[in-house]
Parts: structure tokens; sequence; C-alpha cells
């Protein structure tokens, strides 16, 4: 007898999905709350729009801001401008996203409490969360009809 091929193929559907969705529901939640965080001056030092190609044979654009900033004395260094999604098809849209931080050096930057490393540029950012967490839905749903297809390791005949 052989073993049930959906159950091969459910585990790896639903560990992705959930991985997808719990990295997706991670970074919504820093995102609300990184409004709360208090405000700290800061300055950009680096600011460009990274192109790599897509799986399609498309180009996407991710706009790259680095900064500086000071908390309690010690200088910190961060690249995390938002907790959203980042990458785009349109490179305009990206241009404009950089051109922001590019043309007013001096930024606030929101620092999460207790954790002076983590901080962010665009606190409340949550643009493209929701798609990316159906992702890891549609995977987690797949991974879950695949067991329930197969009834888990059950052999067959």
């Amino acid at each position: 007898m052989k073993k049930n091929p959906y159950a091969l193929i459910s585990l790896p559907f639903f560990l992705i999905g959930l991985l997808l969705a719990g990295q997706a529901l991670w970074r919504y939640q820093q995102a609300l709350a990184s409004r709360a965080w208090p405000v700290v001056d800061g300055s950009v030092t680096w600011a460009r729009v990274a192109e790599k190609k897509s799986i399609d044979g498309g180009v996407r654009f991710t706009p790259r801001v680095e900064f500086r900033y000071t908390v309690g004395g010690d200088v910190y260094e961060s690249d995390t401008y938002s907790f959203a999604s980042k990458s785009t098809t349109d490179g305009g849209l990206a241009q404009g996203l950089i051109s922001i931080y590019a043309d007013h050096p001096e930024v606030d930057v929101y620092v999460k409490p207790g954790n002076p490393r983590r901080a962010v540029l665009r606190p409340g950012d949550t643009h493209g969360l929701l798609k990316d967490g159906s992702l890891g839905g549609v995977f987690v749903a797949i991974g879950l009809y695949a067991l329930w297809r197969g009834r888990g390791w059950r052999r067959y005949g």
C-alpha cells in the first residue's frame, strides 16, 4: 500500500502558510504599536531604490532608507523605514518614497520603548500587510484541505 500523496503535500503548505501569516501579523502589530512610540530626532544617511528581477521576468523596486538617531546618548542606525510591504512594480512610486527622505535628511524617528535598536520612520504604516497575511491564509487553507482530503497519513489502496 502507498502513503496518501495528499498528506505529503499538506504539511509544507500548512507550515509555509503559518510562517507567512505569522510574519504579516507580527509586522501589522509592530506597525500599529509604533504609532505610540516616543519620537527622537534623526538624520537620513542613505536613500536609494533597489531593483530586482522578479520570477515573472518583471522588475521589483524596493525603497531603501538608512538613518541614524540618538537615544540616551547612544547612537543607533536602522534601515526600517516602515513595517509595511516595501516592494513595488512602480519605479516612480519607489523613487517618490525615497525622495521624501533625500530632500529632507532630518527626520522624526519612532523608537520602541525598552529596545532603542528597533526604530521606524513611518509609524502605523500597514500598507500591503493584509495582502501578505491573506497569502499565508491561502497556503494554510490549501494545507488543511490536503490534510482533510487525505485524512492524515492513513494508507489507501
